[in-house]
């Protein structure tokens, strides 16, 4: 904009840039106004993609017409020094207002530059949730026709009241842990969840997890509620020094003193990893029933 003017001399000078910044702050306070009518249908706290965009956009325009003042007032600067002299309180004026713009402009860069940071952030993180789809994707494709034969040894074995996840592999709780967490349950849901889950002993979330890693395999947590519960009172039993009841646990290779203080989530999900190592199926279906 300073560029364009036919800079005059003197007190003519001090006239014609005065005008000229009154009509740039008009421009600037419409252009605000423009800005904050399209940045308002965001939170403040907002950290979607399109609203850091948004506001990245209307910060940008903002330093463009903040930088455009400040290369006024630097010709208004010029102009009143080679006029009137540094010493003179006109010139000190055009100083004032241009130390205060370029603070201004300084506050605005670094407002910008944390929005690039968190825009880049969100886009990122919208990447890793796209590719953690697409990964989950392959995982079920790969693993589906396992999980489905896998299901029919586990749902038997529960029938009978065996433990749960029999022949669930750790790919299976891989998938149920990621599958989960794209899912939403409604509060009808959650309370249901929350019952069953006081009473196999295990936390809501953990319950949750087993539950959709076991649906999966074609069986549920609520299949396995007499399961876990015999899986408990066999644990009590050989604490209290049932050697039956310790050596069904010695025979998936658990010490009781692998088992001392650990609660009945820990124990199920000890008992479920040794149940992993065995190959053969049909030992691992009685050791299940056991």
């Amino acid at each position: 904009m300073a560029s364009n003017m036919s800079i005059k001399f003197g007190a003519e000078g001090e006239a014609e840039f005065k005008e000229k910044l009154k009509e740039i702050r008009q421009e600037y306070k419409l252009m605000r106004s423009e800005l904050r009518n399209v940045t308002s249908q965001f939170d403040d706290n907002d950290k979607s993609v399109t609203a850091l965009t948004t506001k990245n956009e209307a910060l940008t325009k903002q330093i463009k017409a903040q930088t455009e003042r400040i290369d006024t007032l630097k010709a208004a600067l010029k102009n009143a020094t080679e006029s009137f002299g540094e010493a003179d309180s006109r010139t000190k004026d055009w100083q004032i207002e241009l130390n205060k713009a370029e603070t201004e402009l300084n506050k605005m860069n670094r407002q910008l530059e944390n929005n690039k940071r968190d825009m880049n952030a969100a886009e990122n993180e919208t990447e890793q949730e796209t590719k953690a789809v697409k990964d989950l994707g392959t995982t079920a494709d790969k693993t589906g026709p396992k999980l489905s034969n896998l299901g029919k040894v586990i749902s038997s074995a529960m029938k009978a009241g065996a433990v749960a996840a029999a022949a669930l592999g750790t790919a299976v709780i891989a998938a149920g842990n990621k599958m989960w967490n794209f899912a939403n349950e409604t509060a009808e849901a959650g309370d249901e969840i929350e019952k069953n889950s006081q009473k196999v002993g295990l936390s809501f979330e953990s319950y949750q997890k087993w539950d959709h890693a076991m649906q999966i395999a074609g069986t549920s947590m609520a299949d396995c509620t007499n399961g876990l519960k015999t899986l408990t009172n066999t644990y009590d039993d050989a604490i209290n020094g049932s050697d039956t009841a310790a050596y069904k646990f010695e025979r998936l290779g658990i010490s009781l003193d692998d088992l001392k203080g650990k609660s009945r989530e820990e124990i199920f999900s000890a008992t479920i990893e040794a149940l992993q190592k065995v190959e053969d199926e049909t030992t691992k279906a009685a050791l299940a029933n056991d």
